[in-house]
This record gives C-alpha cells, structure tokens and sequence, in this order.
C-alpha cells in the first residue's frame, strides 16, 4: 500500500510525496491510500516528467515540460528588471521621492 500526497488542486493535482509500505492509515487531507504501481516514466528528450494524480479517478500519470533553458532564466530576469526601471522612473519623474 502507498499513501499518495497531492498539492489538492483540482482537476489533476501535484504529487507530493508516496509512502511506500504505510502502515499507520489515518486519513489525512489531500492524501489517498492505494495499491497501484507508479507508472513508468518515457523518455522523452530534452523534456521532464512531472508526476500528477486525476482527482476524480486517483489515476497517477506523467506530465513532460521542457526545463526552463539559462537564456529562458536571462530574458525572464531582463523583463523582471525593465518593468522594475519603469516603475522607479515613474516615482522619480512624477515626484514620488
């Protein structure tokens, strides 16, 4: 038997965590109980495989995203940084400092 941690978000929720050979079965929010196996993970390149769970169904299954790239990291930062300069020449130009 393995207890099943999700993140409780519905339709299909995050796991968290598995514990495997529980043997203490309290109920405990946003975990279910069960026997099925973990399914395989594929191989898909260049993507990475995030386990859920199908509330309605307790079906585990894989989904593949592509892992954020360095470059995918600089252009986040960069906008993150320009809305930022915007915002502060804002105060200063309209006389907020």
């Amino acid at each position: 038997m393995k207890r099943i941690t999700h993140d409780g978000v519905s339709p299909n929720a995050l796991v968290l965590s598995i514990e495997q050979n529980i043997v203490n079965q309290v109920s405990i929010p946003n975990t279910f109980i069960t026997d099925q196996s973990i399914p395989q993970i594929d191989d898909v390149p260049g993507m990475q495989p995030t386990l859920y769970v199908k509330l309605n169904t307790q079906e585990l299954f894989f989904n593949y995203s592509r892992p954020e790239t360095l470059q995918d990291q600089v252009q986040r930062l960069q906008n993150q940084q320009s809305i930022m300069k915007n915002a502060m020449d804002d105060l200063i130009m309209g006389g907020g400092l």
